[in-house]
């Protein structure tokens, strides 16, 4: 009697906890904000000394334990938190078996796929050439499955999966508006090279690709009523799928959202069609403007895109900032001089070992400077439109992409059974003994979700692993073709299109730390949902 008095005490607090509305919403807000803000690239802050705001690239904060010093960054810290959420929505899903005493839904074959793929990834650590980071980066797969496939599952079950998608898609517009807002307020760090938009994240592939995303279930809810929130958000998408310059996000975006729309509203598929071509076009005219009006070493000015191309006065302001304040950022190509702080905030300053060059450095600068200055006075936009576009120069190799793929395709010959270990993919230059340089400027992943998983698990790993999600993809065009009145259902599909279209020139479906994981396999858990139901909590 009294465990039977216990137990239903249980079963009610967790029916309170999935049908309070608040406590849902607060889990998988958190959810989504925690996986995307560890990709900062920026962050303002406020000097009370001085009483300014200003953007910093990092937080440290500085501790001594027993006469030693330790430092911790504020990305370290989020890195960490961003598995909480998860571990709170996995833990929700094993508090509900307790409670019922039974695992709180029925197994289904897409569980028995992925429990095929952990079990060929834990096989994987045996030989990996990396053995900690593989058991780390299987650790957080299932963690993620365990949050999506469980514990979102069973909160779809108590208040249904619009209600999930929506705050979801909410927590995400809010992240996109801080976006438009650093566009704004701080121009230059949004836009740090040839024009291209990163807003307070890393580089603008990850801004891009979260973007692109996200897309499809804007213009879901958009079309969905009256409220022009959502169209706010879908405005603010495309203007940065734009900015961005990143081509294959635009095409993945492209082809999803056309998909979505095409489905749900054929009669008006000409209306989309321009729509879209109207979107490339532009996207691609800034690809063509942005790097010539911005070249490396520039600082952006939405003035000189809003008013035109003035040479003299874009370097007349360069050449007053480098003469007022000889602190700021000297970026001669790409050349960059280390930054070393005393405080807790990583501003920019010069390091003590380079002061006696100052006066040298300056000089130089002001000179390069002035005879620029003197070379242009007669030079007009014309002149700026036939320089050289460095983001065009490398679009037959994809931004040296192809290359890499070559190279991994090699490796792949070496091991095509069992590859070289799950998660060791940016360590397999170095395996090879690659210089450094010779792949850093566009970082040590292979830039291809399908070549990449291949690299990591063999083939017959990365098969167990794309095969499922191919037939699902298939089977589900199949049934919005014939039936394609579920417009949510629709949506799902299109993020989950939009993100294997991605994926060739990326390497995230993987890799659950990536800001545009969550609503991937949250799109591939709904799509399942729909096949499989629920029996979660039927009284």
């Amino acid at each position: 009697m009294e465990l039977i008095g216990l137990i239903k005490p249980m079963q009610g607090n967790m029916r309170d906890i999935l049908s309070s509305p608040r406590s849902i919403s607060l889990v998988l807000a958190a959810s989504v904000l925690t996986l995307s803000l560890p990709h900062y690239s920026r962050l303002p802050v406020f000097y009370f000394n001085d009483l300014r705001f200003d953007m910093v690239s990092e937080i440290v904060w500085y501790f001594g334990v027993n006469s030693t010093k330790y430092s911790i960054s504020l990305r370290e810290v989020l890195s960490y938190l961003r598995w909480l959420p998860l571990a709170i929505l996995v833990m929700i899903a094993i508090r509900l078996a307790f409670s019922k005493r039974g695992i709180p839904r029925s197994i289904n074959r897409a569980d028995g796929h992925i429990g095929v793929f952990l079990v060929f990834a834990l096989i994987s650590c045996w030989y990996s050439i990396a053995p900690s980071i593989s058991v780390l980066r299987l650790t957080s797969v299932v963690l993620m499955y365990g949050a999506i496939f469980w514990g979102i599952w069973v909160i779809a079950d108590v208040v249904g999966q619009k209600k999930v998608v929506r705050v979801i898609v909410n927590t995400a517009a809010v992240l996109f508006a801080l976006h438009i807002f650093a566009a704004v307020v701080d121009p230059v760090g949004s836009f740090p090279y040839y024009g291209r938009f990163e807003g307070w994240m890393t580089n603008p592939g990850t801004v891009s690709g979260y973007a692109a995303s996200f897309l499809p279930l804007a213009l879901y809810f958009a079309l969905q009523g009256p409220s022009r929130r959502y169209w706010f958000l879908v405005a603010s998408i495309v203007l940065i799928l734009i900015m961005s310059q990143t081509r294959t996000e635009l095409l993945s975006a492209s082809i999803g959202s056309l998909y979505f729309l095409f489905s749900i509203c054929p009669k008006r598929r000409l209306l989309f069609l321009m729509s879209v071509i109207i979107l490339l076009v532009s996207s691609f005219v800034w690809i063509e403007i942005g790097p010539r009006l911005f070249p490396q070493g520039t600082e952006f000015s939405w003035n000189r895109v809003l008013a035109g191309v003035s040479a003299r006065n874009n370097i007349s302001e360069q050449t007053v900032t480098n003469l007022t304040d000889v602190s700021s950022d000297i970026s001669l190509d790409s050349t960059l001089i280390d930054s070393n702080t005393d405080s807790s905030f990583a501003d920019t300053k010069v390091d003590s070992s380079e002061e006696m060059n100052i006066d040298r450095i300056d000089r130089v600068v002001v000179s390069e400077e002035k005879n620029i200055l003197e070379n242009i006075r007669d030079v007009d936009a014309a002149v700026v439109y036939q320089q050289e576009n460095p983001r065009v120069q490398n679009i037959t190799s994809l931004s040296n992409r192809t290359e890499k793929w070559k190279a991994g395709v090699q490796y792949l010959l070496e091991r095509p059974l069992q590859g070289f270990g799950f998660g060791t993919e940016h360590h397999l230059f170095a395996y090879h003994n690659v210089r450094e340089n010779e792949y850093i400027r566009t970082g040590a992943y292979f830039h291809n979700s399908y070549l990449g998983l291949a690299l990591q698990v063999g083939l017959v790993g990365a098969l167990l692993f794309y095969v499922p999600i191919g037939v699902l993809l298939m089977r589900e065009m199949r049934i919005t073709f014939i039936n394609p009145h579920d417009h949510l259902r629709v949506s799902l599909l299109s993020v989950v299109l939009t993100c294997m279209i991605a994926a060739m020139a990326s390497s995230d479906l993987y890799s659950m730390g990536n800001a545009k994981a969550l609503p991937f396999w949250v799109s591939i858990m709904l799509l399942v949902r729909y096949r499989y139901g629920s029996s979660v909590l039927k009284k």
